[in-house]
């Protein structure tokens, strides 16, 4: 059994799409730059807010990334709420893993300031430890984040399982040599994940309890 669970956020805990979408086609609305299909933002989620608004802004109008970050900013404070939702299972598992006394974390490439609101709101009391970006803060695939909150639950790395639903996530796992379960309920197709070899493939929360008490 795992003695701590660490998640990823966005397309994990949270089917956060719409209103990521919805932020980053204001910004490029407001700009008057052409809009992108929810589904197309599906494979530019993962690596930050940043690398986001770098994303979506087309060649050559790196001059507005200022002004879009502070428009998607602006956008998403006031409508993050608006349909994300949580996904199925997971509230059960949460609170399962609480009854257990698993330590809990949250791990994510969002600014923290969206992530704690959203946590707060969503699965209020239920984690140990949050750990958002801010600024120009390390982001995943970079370990260090991840090897802090190992440390700070005072645990050994063979004793924890990183899950997210993107190649980052996967990435972040290896990186500080621990093991990761890919979750086919997000952002990525199960192709994508399993190109970088996580140690476990999930279907379902269900299947997801049953690793982690393994």
């Amino acid at each position: 059994m795992y003695q701590a669970v660490i998640f990823d956020l966005d397309g994990t805990l949270l089917n956060t799409l719409s209103d990521l979408a919805n932020a980053g086609n204001y910004a490029l609305v407001e700009l008057g730059l052409p809009i992108y299909d929810h589904e197309k933002y599906k494979q530019m989620l993962g690596y930050g807010k940043k690398k986001l608004i770098e994303e979506i802004l087309p060649k050559g109008m790196e001059l507005c990334n200022t002004v879009a970050n502070q428009l998607f900013d602006s956008y998403y404070m006031r409508h993050m709420l608006d349909e994300t939702i949580i996904y199925q299972g997971i509230n059960e598992l949460l609170k399962t893993l609480r009854d257990k006394q698993i330590k809990l974390a949250v791990l994510t490439n969002k600014p923290y300031i969206f992530a704690t609101e959203m946590i707060e709101h969503y699965f209020p009391q239920m984690f140990d430890y949050i750990q958002g970006v801010d600024n120009d803060d390390i982001t995943k695939p970079n370990p260090l984040n991840l090897l802090k909150i190992i440390k700070e639950f005072d645990v050994m790395p063979i004793n924890v399982l990183y899950v997210g639903d993107t190649d980052v996530d996967v990435l972040t796992g290896q990186n500080a040599n621990v093991d990761t379960a890919g979750v086919l309920w997000g952002f990525r197709s199960k192709a994508e994940l399993k190109a970088f070899s996580p140690t476990y493939l999930v279907e379902n929360t269900d299947e997801l309890e049953t690793i982690i008490f393994k």
